[in-house]
């Protein structure tokens, strides 16, 4: 978060973070030298979920305190959740692994749940729809909605995500025209299911390709 100063002095202060019971923030401090006029730093904090988070983005409180001067303002995370042990992924197709800047980097569908936002699931050829990328827990979960974090060239921009509920695929959600990396997908409805599968119609046309990619699809 970037915190601007305007006092024409030496600003010393810290910032917090607060949240839903059991997020937690450590203090970080910060120095502004406003000597010169108006100046900004950037201060980074860390915000510790609990383990069973995820689900609709959850709002945060986030204060900058210096000299006996306070400024406020809320922001919007969406907790990416974790699956079930055992939870497996699949897809129409995944690119082969390929060297990036000395090392090996894989596309499988499985990156699209392993927690690490640096993975992703990337479809093999670009421009080629639908990619379809399914998710099967091996026990029910209950499903509010379905958060996505994609990769800066690669967004899913027109989409579709369904449940299976034993014996078919239902629709629970349609997006189109997205643009944003990371976005919560909510259901009309609360649904429990043991899979989800996301339907990508058409995707970002980066400087890589029109490829899709998935860093997360989770609970």
């Amino acid at each position: 978060m970037t915190v601007t100063g305007q006092a024409p002095q030496i600003l010393r202060g810290q910032v917090t973070v607060t949240g839903p019971a059991g997020w937690s923030s450590a203090p970080v401090p910060f120095t502004l030298d406003g000597t010169r006029g108006r100046a900004s730093t950037v201060v980074p904090a860390q915000v510790t979920m609990p383990a069973s988070a995820g689900g609709a983005p959850v709002p945060l409180t986030v204060t900058a305190t210096a000299a006996g001067l306070t400024a406020q303002t809320t922001v919007s995370m969406i907790p990416f959740g974790s699956w079930p042990a055992g939870t497996t992924a699949t897809a129409s197709s995944y690119h082969a692994s390929n060297t990036v800047n000395g090392q090996v980097r894989t596309y499988v569908p499985a990156n699209a749940i392993d927690g690490n936002l640096a993975t992703f699931w990337n479809d093999a050829n670009p421009a080629t729809y639908p990619a379809v990328l399914a998710i099967t827990s091996p026990s029910a979960v209950t499903l509010p909605g379905i958060a996505l974090a994609s990769f800066p060239d690669g967004v899913p921009v027109d989409f579709a995500v369904a449940t299976w509920n034993g014996s078919a695929w239902v629709p629970q959600a349609q997006v189109t025209g997205r643009d944003s990396v990371d976005r919560w997908i909510p259901f009309a409805a609360p649904v429990s299911t043991t899979s989800v599968q996301l339907t990508v119609t058409l995707a970002q046309n980066a400087y890589s390709g029109e490829f899709t990619r998935v860093a997360e699809l989770d609970p």
